[in-house]
């Protein structure tokens, strides 16, 4: 993976996904409990042709660590 780094430091993919995350309208929720953390997000399926039990935003790290991406998924696997 490359990132480009602007004259004054910022990395243009962090940027770029911060745009993504706004323009592709996927809401997402998370509270903090005290000893546990709860996601809701939408459920977008990008075209027909794509099967709804292939598309999630919610990845697991480890046993104890999952993630909720928005945005692009490309930027997701990036970040």
């Amino acid at each position: 993976h490359l990132s480009v780094f602007a004259s004054d430091g910022r990395i243009y993919q962090v940027e770029y996904a911060f745009k993504a995350v706004t323009s592709v309208g996927i809401n997402t929720v998370a509270v903090r409990g005290k000893d546990s953390v709860a996601f809701c997000t939408q459920k977008k399926v990008p075209e027909t042709l794509v099967d709804p039990s292939s598309v999630t935003q919610l990845f697991k790290i480890t046993d104890k660590i999952g993630a909720c991406m928005t945005g692009l998924p490309t930027d997701s696997r990036e970040i």
